[in-house]
């Protein structure tokens, strides 16, 4: 098994809400992708939008999990904290970013 390892988890959701399936307003559909990410192990939510997990998986894991419970228009950010691991998404991961925020995170991260 991978050692666990602390993630941010950072997310903007689509202000309209108008394309959540349990409900019409943004703050409810953020409910069911808060849910999700609490799935994880000891979830630290003290920012706006900004979760610490502690997890086996990559971030890209991560991202695939709970882009599933996200929109159009909605943005994530996952990105590991600590030593870096090799492989592709193992640190960071995104979805929902412009091509000059994309091209900004591919060359830093």
């Amino acid at each position: 098994t991978r050692p666990s390892h602390p993630q941010m988890v950072r997310l903007s959701t689509n202000a309209s809400g108008q394309r959540y399936p349990r409900s019409l307003t943004t703050q409810n559909a953020t409910v069911v992708l808060e849910d999700a990410i609490c799935q994880y192990s000891k979830p630290w939510h003290c920012l706006d939008s900004t979760w610490l997990i502690d997890s086996t998986d990559t971030a890209k894991d991560i991202k695939e999990n709970l882009r599933q419970h996200m929109k159009e228009g909605d943005r994530l950010l996952v990105m590991r904290y600590g030593k870096t691991v090799p492989g592709a998404g193992s640190n960071a991961s995104w979805f929902g970013f412009e091509d000059h925020c994309k091209s900004w995170l591919q060359a830093n991260t």
